[in-house]
C-alpha cells in the first residue's frame, strides 16, 4: 500500500483531501454535496478538527477521540456537577499515585478512573453518571440519525422483557430483516483472507464515521471539560508511522439493533480479517471501560457465527436492562488450567506499557474461568474483579478465541460490566442448518443467533413471534446454537490448553 502523499492524492482526485476532510460536515449533504468516502490511503487524511477534538481525562493521561467530521454543536457541555465530580476523581487518582507517572500503570494508559463491581442486587453504580465518552458517541450518533443515515428508526421498534428467570429481551425489528446487508462469503470457514472486492469498512461513507479511538501517545493534553479544545503541537502533516495513518474507527451501524449501535474497526487500513486477537480485543476492552457505563456492551461474531463482513470489527450498543446471560448461574472450572500459547503472547500488543511482555502462567490466577449453568447455549465466562487485570483478561480470552479460529470453530464473544466480564460461546448453528438438523419452526422465525441474540437480546422479524414469545420459546430457539456436552468439553480443553 502506498503512503499517503501528493502523488497518491493526484491519482484519486475524486475522493478526499486533508482540507476537504477537515471542513466536511454531513450537513453539507443536505444541501446537495456528495459525501467523501473513507478509502485506503485516503483515510490517512483523518486529522483532528480543532473545533471538535475531545479529550477524556480521568487521571494523568487522556484518551483522545478525534471526530472525523465537524459537527456543529455536536457535543453538549458538561454540567457543573459532572465537571466537579470528574475533577475530584482526577485529583484523587493523581494524589493516590503520589504524582508519579508510572509507564507500567494500567490505569494511566487510557486515563481510567476506579470501577465498581456488581452488587448483590445485580445493579451497578457509575461514579460520574454518563461519561464524556457516552456524551460524544451519542451526540454524534444522534446527529447521524437526524441526517437519515440509518436504514430505519430503531427507536420505533417495540421491545419487551419476557417473563421468566433470565429475563430475555425481545425486540420486533422488521426493518433489519428487510434492509440488513447480506453475507458475501462462505459460512463454513472461520478463517478466510480479507477480500478487497467485497464490502469492507474502507468503502463506508465518511459521514458514517464518528471518531477514531486509541491510546494517548504524547499528544498535548487538555482539561476534562475542554471539549472544543485547541490542541497545540499537533502537526497537520502526520508522520508516516503515526497511528493516525491506520486509525481505529468508530462508525455507526446503519442497521442498528439498539440505541447508540456502533462498530469499532481496529486498524482499518490494515484490512484485517474477522479474527479476534490480543491487541484488537484489548482495544475493545479499553473502549468499554472508557464508556464506564453498565448499559454499554461490546460483541464479536466470528465468520460462521453470523459475522456478515470479513473486515475485523466489534459491535457495541446501549441497552438499559440486563442481558439474560448476565443473570446466568456460573460454575467454576477447576479441572483445567489456562495455558498460554507462548511466553511471548503479549509481545505484539501495541499498548506496550500496559500489556507488553510475557506473562507467567501463574499470573493468570486473577482471571476467573467458569462455564454457564442452566443456560440454553453452552458457553464460558471469564471475569476479573479489578480493572487493573484487564490486560490479563484480554490475553486469556484472545488466546481462547485464536485457538478456536485456527480449529475452524465458529464463536461469539460478549463483553459487559465495564470490561470485567467476557462470555465466549462456541457455536454450531450454521453447520447444523447446512446439515438440515435445525427444525423448520426455528428457521421460520428468521432469528440469526449472533452474539447479542445468544446473550439474551432477541431481534425478531415477525410480529407473531414477538406477540407469542416467552422464556421457554427463547430457550428452544437458542438451544439450536449450542454444542452438545461432549463436544463442548473438548472445545473447552482446546480453548484453555490448546489440546
Amino acid at each position: 500500500m502506498d503512503n499517503f502523499n501528493a502523488t497518491t492524492m493526484s491519482r484519486v482526485p475524486t475522493l478526499i483531501s486533508l482540507n476537504q476532510l477537515a471542513d466536511y460536515s454531513p450537513l453539507d449533504e443536505m444541501e446537495g454535496a456528495s459525501p467523501p468516502r473513507v478509502e485506503a490511503n485516503l483515510v490517512h487524511a483523518m486529522k483532528p478538527c480543532k473545533s471538535t477534538v475531545a479529550s477524556i481525562t480521568r487521571d494523568a493521561t487522556p484518551c483522545y477521540l478525534f471526530p472525523a467530521c465537524r459537527m456543529p454543536n455536536a457535543v453538549p457541555p458538561l454540567s457543573a456537577e459532572r465537571l466537579a465530580a470528574s475533577q475530584s476523581e482526577q485529583q484523587k487518582t493523581m494524589s493516590d499515585s503520589d504524582g508519579e507517572n508510572d509507564s507500567n500503570s494500567d490505569t494511566q494508559l487510557y486515563g481510567i478512573g476506579e470501577y465498581e463491581t456488581e452488587s448483590a442486587s445485580g445493579e451497578y453504580a457509575s461514579t460520574l453518571g454518563q461519561s464524556a465518552f457516552d456524551d460524544i458517541l451519542l451526540s454524534h450518533w444522534e446527529d447521524r440519525a437526524e441526517l437519515g443515515l440509518f436504514r430505519y428508526d430503531v427507536t420505533e421498534c417495540a421491545t419487551k422483557v419476557l417473563p421468566g428467570e433470565l429475563g430475555f429481551v425481545a425486540q420486533l425489528n422488521e426493518g433489519r430483516a428487510l434492509k440488513k446487508r447480506p453475507t458475501e462469503f462462505a459460512i463454513d470457514q472461520v478463517a478466510q483472507p480479507f477480500d478487497p472486492t467485497k464490502f469492507n469498512f474502507n468503502k463506508a461513507g465518511i459521514n458514517e464515521v464518528l471518531f477514531t479511538f486509541g491510546a494517548a501517545t504524547g499528544i498535548a493534553t487538555s482539561k476534562y471539560n475542554e471539549i472544543d479544545a485547541t490542541i497545540d503541537g499537533l502537526s497537520a502533516d502526520l508522520a508516516v508511522d503515526s497511528p493516525m495513518f491506520d486509525p481505529n474507527l468508530v462508525l455507526i451501524n446503519v442497521s442498528p439493533i439498539e440505541y447508540g449501535h456502533v462498530l469499532l474497526v481496529p486498524s482499518v487500513l490494515s484490512c484485517l480479517e474477522q479474527k479476534l486477537t490480543l491487541p484488537t480485543f484489548r482495544l475493545a476492552l479499553e473502549m468499554i471501560r472508557e464508556a464506564d457505563n453498565p448499559d454499554f456492551r461490546i460483541g464479536f461474531n466470528s465468520l460462521g457465527a453470523f459475522a456478515t463482513i470479513n473486515h475485523l470489527h466489534f459491535q457495541a450498543y446501549y441497552l438499559s436492562t440486563a442481558f439474560a446471560v448476565e443473570r446466568a448461574t456460573l460454575s467454576a472450572v477447576t479441572d483445567v488450567t489456562f495455558v498460554p500459547p507462548s511466553p511471548e503472547m503479549n509481545a505484539a500488543c501495541p499498548m506496550e506499557s500496559a500489556c507488553g511482555g510475557a506473562f507467567e502462567e501463574s499470573d493468570f490466577s486473577s482471571v476467573h474461568i467458569c462455564t454457564l449453568a442452566d443456560y440454553p447455549v453452552r458457553g464460558m465466562c471469564f471475569y476479573i474483579t479489578s480493572i487493573a487485570d484487564i490486560a490479563k483478561l484480554a490475553a486469556v480470552v484472545s488466546s481462547c478465541c485464536e485457538r478456536m479460529h485456527d480449529a475452524n470453530i465458529p464463536h461469539n464473544v460478549f463483553v459487559c460490566d465495564r470490561g470485567l466480564r467476557a462470555f465466549v460461546f462456541p457455536q454450531c448453528f450454521a453447520a447444523r442448518q447446512a446439515a438440515g438438523e435445525v427444525p423448520e419452526s426455528v428457521l421460520a422465525t428468521g432469528v440469526n443467533p449472533a452474539v447479542f441474540e445468544i446473550s439474551g437480546h432477541l431481534v425478531l422479524k415477525r410480529k407473531e413471534d414477538y406477540d407469542n414469545a416467552d422464556e421457554t420459546w427463547a430457550r428452544n430457539i437458542l438451544s439450536e446454537v449450542s454444542l452438545d456436552a461432549p463436544t463442548f468439553s473438548r472445545v473447552v480443553s482446546l480453548m484453555l490448553t490448546g489440546k
